[in-house]
């Protein structure tokens, strides 16, 4: 098939270019390994900023405000300054511009309501391990997802278009849907890929 991607990477094995055919992505990192500018041909310059701790506590965008974050010793999120208003309590995202957030008593995300009187509403369902299993759209479409005894994830069905995905391990080296199939290369010994 044909190639949809082109990664390249530092000495330090990061990713430092990644060439698709919507565009560009080069990535700068600092000595500490944090990742300190994204230039994307598409979404334009970020810039971001840390502690000594290395936590992200500024980031600069070319084609939006500019965002703010403050951790308490924990390194738990106390702040998080985005665009429009926006409220975290025990490290979770309760509120951000129109967007309500609800969650279970283990911390997964069940509810986002959004639009004016938060009359849009998308549900998530969890098994007993945490995982997602279902998602309902505002316009009720669903998509349902189902995992190997391991935890990987091998099918989803997103509007009644269910792929199948196949593993190797903890790579996944295909993934199949009615009339498609895609495989994946590595490199050896490792999760990057070489091609699709």
């Amino acid at each position: 098939g044909q190639l949809l991607s082109h990664y390249h990477y530092d000495e330090q094995g990061r990713l430092a270019q990644h060439e698709h055919a919507h565009g560009l992505r080069r990535y700068t990192y600092d000595k500490s390994g944090n990742l300190t500018r994204r230039l994307d041909t598409r979404k334009g310059q970020h810039d971001y900023h840390y502690d000594p701790l290395d936590r992200l506590t500024r980031a600069d965008h070319s084609q939006a405000p500019t965002e703010r974050f403050a951790h308490d010793p924990a390194n738990n999120l106390l702040m998080q300054d985005r665009p429009g208003p926006g409220i975290v309590v025990g490290n979770r995202l309760l509120l951000q511009g129109d967007r309500h957030y609800d969650y279970d008593a283990f911390g997964n995300l069940i509810r986002e309501r959004r639009g004016r009187a938060q009359q849009w509403v998308t549900e998530y369902r969890y098994d007993c391990q945490h995982r997602l299993i279902g998602v309902t759209q505002p316009d009720g479409s669903q998509a349902s997802y189902r995992y190997d005894p391991f935890g990987r994830r091998i099918s989803k069905t997103v509007a009644g278009k269910t792929t199948e995905f196949f593993w190797q391990g903890d790579k996944i080296i295909a993934e199949h849907t009615a009339g498609q199939h895609r495989s994946y290369l590595y490199e050896p010994d490792s999760f990057r890929p070489l091609a699709l």
